[in-house]
């Protein structure tokens, strides 16, 4: 993504690749953990919410989107 959509900080020309090799490394895995770090910002929160639809699932063996919106629409509730 870095190479092909020039999804990087810097310009980096296919030609080049391997002179810069190092540099894409760097970007991916600086775009990698700004991923995570943004994945775990938005999902820490909700763990106790998980992990009560993940007992639920083991349960139940199935859920649907339904029970899971109304689960969710009344935790809501809960903590409002």
């Amino acid at each position: 993504m870095v190479l092909k959509f020039g999804m990087g900080k810097k310009i980096i020309y296919p030609v080049a690749y391997e002179h810069f090799k190092e540099s894409i490394d760097s970007q991916i895995d600086e775009f990698i953990q700004q991923c995570y770090r943004s994945a775990y910002e938005e999902l820490h929160p909700l763990q106790s919410i998980m992990k009560e639809c993940a007992l639920s699932l083991l349960e139940k063996e199935e859920l649907t989107g339904e029970s899971i919106r109304e689960y969710l629409i009344k935790r809501r509730r809960e903590l409002s």
